[in-house]
């Protein structure tokens, strides 16, 4: 779940509807004083954004941003259908909206609003940041050998990949067992690297919180420390 102000005091708040898998991202604005606002969506201030690939399976909201313009992008998760006897896996996705709340028809695959990728046996984008340059971080988890570590992936303003982060746009941190990493939140430091949250169980009852910074294209200098 994520909310955000709009500087005329009109409220935007991301949430998942439908149980289980989801109906798909979900965005509903408020005015000022609290009613839903006629001007987004279909005039009763809610937007629902199916993630297609996996049925009934549509996905869910988990951060958004809203943009300098008015615009807004999601990131959260979708699903595909994967092996034989085909079931739903989960995929990180982000959608990009214009301010009245349209789908993009400029941004994602194919300009469809829409950019998702799976990774692992499964993954999600848990938290989106934006770098002044209009550079999209997403951040979240994935899964590999039943073993879970952290991923992001870096976009071009349009939704396409960046090929100069990572590997194709895709950072994948390695899996540590016995540690089961899981993705809790993320920040955009002043030098444009991204930090992440997350913890992991070390066993006998035990969890350790780990703080990760992942170097990004700053033009602040080599890293200090």
């Amino acid at each position: 779940m994520a909310i955000g102000e709009r500087p005329d005091g009109r409220i935007l708040v991301g949430d998942s509807t439908g149980a289980g898998a989801g109906n798909g991202f979900t965005l509903v604005q408020l005015t000022a004083a609290g009613l839903p606002d006629p001007e987004f969506g279909g005039g009763d201030g809610i937007v629902v954004t199916p993630i297609e690939g996996a049925g009934s399976a549509k996905g869910r909201l988990e951060d958004f941003l809203l943009l300098p313009d008015g615009g807004i992008v999601a990131s959260g998760y979708g699903f595909d259908l994967v092996g034989s006897p085909a079931k739903p896996e989960s995929k990180s996705a982000a959608v990009a909206y214009t301010p009245n709340g349209d789908v993009s028809e400029v941004f994602g695959d194919n300009k469809s609003g829409i950019f998702s990728r799976r990774i692992g046996g499964a993954s999600y984008a848990g938290a989106i940041e934006r770098t002044p340059s209009g550079q999209l971080l997403l951040a979240g988890h994935y899964e590999i050998g039943g073993a879970g570590a952290l991923q992001a992936q870096r976009l071009e303003p349009f939704g396409n990949l960046d090929q100069t982060f990572g590997s194709g746009g895709q950072l994948l941190l390695p899996t540590n067992p016995p540690l089961d990493e899981s993705f809790q939140e993320a920040a955009l430091d002043p030098e444009e690297r991204l930090v992440l949250l997350s913890t992991a169980f070390i066993g006998g009852g035990k969890t350790t919180v780990m703080v990760t910074r992942i170097l990004g294209d700053s033009a602040a200098g080599p890293d200090p420390g």
